[in-house]
């Protein structure tokens, strides 16, 4: 057998595994957007590069006053898989994420910030652990911190382990997960505005779903003086607070339960200055 046969041999058996993922799994990407029109349409791009091509983009327009709505909806004209909605009135990120998932037909979900960027390999990657995992129901990456600019910063940002959930977020922000998990959860909760995601994290832990931590840099994560106001802030430390009051009776470790106190600490500090 020749190379050339062997390599054309190759990439014919790529295609046809590549089209089971496309038959087997459709996936639902959410993305929330308020007054978002300087990162949207990279954020909206970084989707439509993706290697993985059997998806469906739902973006939810929480009453942007600026163009984020019009620039939602002309990538809609341009790709069918683009569907664009527009709350009535602001309803803030939970509620937006729940409108966009009662309306997925996928099987597997993720969603994504409009100043957030997906590598092109992100989604084919993690569909690739539920082809190989059949036991895993949900999968999360490790990101790569860029300024406002688009540069990567130089201090890292490490995912943690799944062990590690009573102690911080060890998931940030590159996910994909089985519908049946929105099914049994019942969606993102509302009163835990800022810290949705990290109680949606928890509550999947704690309903026995099997997390796979895949560990391949597949997301830029934008870090930039807009990305949290100072009132939204010392909002997110009263409710991680909370969370880390719940978690510390949780956990058993005791070693664990040390660095969780550390970390009420940090959030105390900003309440306080």
């Amino acid at each position: 057998m020749t190379r050339q046969t062997n390599c054309t041999i190759q990439r014919s058996f790529y295609k046809r595994k590549y089209k089971m993922y496309q038959e087997e799994y459709k996936v639902s990407i959410v993305l929330p957007v308020y007054n978002g029109e300087k990162y949207l349409p990279r954020a909206i791009e970084s989707i439509l590069s993706q290697t993985y091509r059997n998806y469906e983009l739902i973006i939810i327009d929480d009453c942007s006053t600026d163009k984020s709505n019009q620039i939602a909806k002309s990538y809609a004209e341009m790709d069918a898989r683009i569907k664009v909605y527009r709350n009535r009135q602001n309803k803030k990120l939970p509620k937006s994420l729940n409108a966009g998932f009662r309306m997925a037909k996928g099987n597997l979900f993720t969603w994504t910030s409009d100043d957030n960027i997906l590598r092109p390999e992100a989604i084919e990657e993690m569909v690739h652990i539920f082809e190989k995992k059949a036991d895993v129901d949900f999968v999360y990456a490790d990101v790569i911190p860029i300024d406002g600019y688009g540069n990567v910063k130089s201090k890292a940002y490490l995912n943690g382990e799944i062990e590690d959930i009573y102690v911080f977020n060890p998931i940030m922000a590159c996910f994909l997960y089985k519908r049946k998990i929105h099914e049994r959860l019942g969606g993102y909760d509302s009163k835990v505005f800022l810290s949705e995601d990290y109680d949606y994290w928890i509550r999947t832990y704690e309903n026995g779903f099997k997390m796979y931590h895949l560990k391949e840099k597949l997301y830029y994560y934008r870090v930039h003086n807009s990305s949290l106001t100072t009132k939204k802030l010392r909002e997110h430390a009263i409710i991680s607070l909370k969370l880390l009051s719940k978690n510390l009776i949780k956990e058993k470790k005791m070693s664990n339960k040390m660095r969780i106190v550390s970390e009420m600490k940090n959030y105390v500090e900003i309440l306080i200055n």
